[in-house]
């Protein structure tokens, strides 16, 4: 089944703005994403600090794409033979600890098991300055559609580290460091809080430009 047909069957109303769970009550935002071996990365590609650099990159963004600032986070890591080494930990521990001191984000607890494959999955709580978060469904006929950075270059790079596709050195090199450690636009935050009002609708791009277009018209 496809992603949005299985978050269907959990929820009784349509759930379209998942990029971030609005808790209204105490203007919060919470995000969870996770990154599994051998559907989104193998170690023979990515260190422990890639891996660090990308759980926590895609989940800020996710929390930015709401309108938000991330305070907390709870971590949980399934660990296999190769991630439980001391040396694994110790580069993953450290990256994730710089990481999160650098966006100020408190580390508040989490989980760790045993697994045949890698798991790691970050949960992040957010504050939200304005009135209320930016939503997918807020779309509006005749609005125009902006995007920030630039689109396409993690599935390049993950079809180069997989040999599937042919690159000039130069554009391989980009796209697969923006496979292995992407991220947010962070410095961008500001702008979306100072055009807040112009700003109508918003989502995290995940599955491509054209599909998440048609994931933000159809919440519209």
């Amino acid at each position: 089944m496809k992603e949005s047909k299985i978050i269907q069957k959990f929820y009784k109303n349509n759930l379209q703005d998942d990029d971030c769970y609005w808790d209204k009550e105490n203007k919060q935002l919470i995000s969870t994403d996770s990154i599994v071996e051998g559907t989104h990365f193998l170690h023979k590609w990515s260190s422990p600090k890639n891996l660090a650099k990308k759980i926590i990159e895609v989940n800020i963004s996710d929390i930015l794409s709401s309108g938000g600032i991330p305070t907390k986070a709870f971590l949980n890591l399934g660990l296999n033979h190769i991630s439980s080494k001391p040396d694994w930990i110790n580069s993953f521990s450290k990256e994730i600890k710089n990481l999160l001191s650098f966006y100020k984000i408190e580390l508040c607890g989490g989980d760790t098991f045993y697994s045949q494959n890698t798991q790691i999955t970050l949960t992040l709580i957010g504050k939200l300055k304005l009135n209320k978060p930016f939503l997918r469904s807020g779309g509006k006929p005749g609005d125009n559609v902006y995007i920030t950075g630039e689109v396409g270059f993690s599935l390049l790079g993950f079809k180069s580290l997989q040999n599937k596709i042919n690159l000039p050195l130069h554009f391989k090199k980009k796209a697969i460091i923006t496979h292995l450690a992407p991220s947010c636009e962070w410095k961008k935050r500001n702008f979306f809080q100072k055009y807040n009002k112009d700003i109508h609708a918003m989502m995290d791009i995940t599955d491509g430009l054209v599909q998440d277009l048609g994931k933000l018209a159809k919440a519209s």
